[in-house]
């Protein structure tokens, strides 16, 4: 529309120029000065017409030639424009006047050319936008029309759907109930059939769930996890040693970029190992059953910490006893554990004999154990360190209490006889050495050592 207005302005200015062309060359030339500035004004205008005309088409007018002419009149008007231009003094040439009325006429019936194609265009691009507007209402109407038909339809096949799933649910139901019946018959004519021993270990393995007297149930389950611990339903505690390893290796993960940062002192990573990280894996360790492929597992735990933290590959083939020089560090995780086992151990001889875990301690379970090795548990595992220590059974009712809190402080053991040997050399918890020297005194055996409290004050400082 545009493009349309455009060539009728320019046309329409064109017109007024070649009058005052046509002035010109009939007159003597020199045009005043308010002729020639109309002559330029409308010259001027048409032509920018023209040629934003040709922007709206998308195909710019550069000049004259472009429309389809067999007589190209361009070359003439740009001579008679010159000449217009300059508005030098003349004599009267009307046969230059009639060339330059041609020239121009001939482009005025281009303009008039193109102006109808742009209306034709105009046309014929109002009418395709028509039918496809026509098209585009239709299709909504009948789509309308669609959803309004089927949406009865749908709601009957929804409502039927769900009428279908409920009855299927139903019948489900009251087949369970009938499979559940089945199974116990089943299962009575089964046990009728096996030997007794065989339907013995069946009824073991098979879940039964409590009842309580509220009426509620606990439900039996593998697994589950109380208070941060794993507990299975064997008993076994493997499992849960796994799962802790498993805890401490994720924070060691998330610990990565400090562990690996060089700026940070040893000091400062031992004690970002002991309050996050071995507190992660050491969590409830007291009561563990340490086997050698646990304490391994353990092991590797910890020194993939101390080796980010020394920023040492596994690559390097350094060995552990070069990577704990490194860092500084004497003691390993499994020797923390057996402390806290054996400070448990003295807690639990120590309560009362009505305190649950006293009991549970001293219990017996009722029964013969299957056949084979006996498995040894945690009582014998501590009994074991204890006598591999060397330590007295009566420490652990000597404990006393106000050394409970002192972690991690070693001493020289001394031996049993009145004289000490000094190549014999043991290291233990301090609360241990002031016990065992005080139980010495007591014996008559330590007359000559030194005051306990000396010695305390002096692997204190040490």
């Amino acid at each position: 529309m545009m493009s349309f207005l455009y060539v009728l302005k320019a046309r329409e200015n064109f017109s007024k120029a070649l009058i005052y062309g046509l002035v010109y060359y009939l007159t003597n030339g020199d045009l005043s000065t308010r002729h020639y500035s109309k002559l330029v004004r409308y010259d001027t205008l048409a032509y920018e017409y023209l040629l934003s005309s040709g922007r709206f088409l998308g195909q710019p007018i550069e000049n004259m030639s472009s429309p389809n002419t067999t007589v190209n009149p361009y070359r003439d008007i740009r001579r008679r424009r010159d000449e217009l231009y300059a508005n030098l003094p003349r004599h009267p040439d009307p046969e230059l006047a009639g060339s330059y009325y041609t020239a121009m006429s001939e482009m005025l019936n281009e303009l008039e050319n193109m102006q109808q194609a742009i209306y034709a265009n105009i046309r014929d691009t109002l009418t395709t936008n028509k039918d496809k507007t026509w098209n585009v209402q239709a299709m909504s109407v009948a789509v309308l029309c669609l959803v309004l038909f089927i949406s009865p339809v749908i709601i009957l096949l929804v409502q039927h759907a769900t009428s279908t799933i409920q009855h299927f649910a139903g019948t489900l139901v009251s087949r369970t109930l009938e499979l559940r019946c089945e199974k116990r018959k089943s299962d009575r004519l089964l046990f009728q059939m096996l030997p007794p021993a065989v339907v013995t270990q069946l009824r073991q393995k098979r879940q039964q769930s409590i009842e309580l007297e509220d009426g509620r149930k606990i439900l039996d389950c593998e697994e589950y996890k109380y208070l941060g611990v794993l507990l299975t339903k064997d008993g076994n505690l493997d499992r849960a040693i796994k799962d802790r390893n498993v805890q401490g290796r994720k924070a060691i993960v998330m610990l990565n970029e400090v562990l690996w940062d060089q700026s940070i002192s040893k000091e400062t990573k031992r004690k970002i190992y002991n309050v996050i990280v071995k507190s992660i894996v050491t969590y409830g360790s007291e009561v563990w059953q340490l086997k050698k492929r646990t304490e391994d597992m353990l092991r590797a735990t910890e020194m993939d910490f101390w080796r980010r933290s020394a920023g040492i590959s596994r690559r390097e083939r350094i060995r552990n006893e070069r990577v704990r020089e490194i860092i500084g560090v004497e003691k390993d995780i499994v020797h923390d554990i057996r402390s806290k086992q054996l400070v448990w151990y003295g807690h639990v001889r120590r309560m009362a004999d009505d305190r649950l875990p006293k009991q549970v301690f001293d219990w017996v379970p009722p029964g013969r154990r299957r056949r084979g090795r006996p498995v040894k548990g945690w009582r014998q595992e501590v009994e074991e360190e204890i006598r591999s220590c060397q330590l007295l059974d009566d420490l652990v009712t000597a404990y006393p209490s106000h050394f409970r809190n002192i972690p991690d402080v070693h001493f020289r053991e001394f031996p049993t006889n009145a004289e000490p040997n000094p190549a014999a050399k043991r290291t233990f918890p301090l609360p241990f050495a002031h016990v065992a020297c005080v139980l010495l005194k007591m014996e008559g055996i330590g007359a000559s050592l030194p005051d306990d409290r000396e010695i305390c004050r002096n692997d204190l400082q040490r």
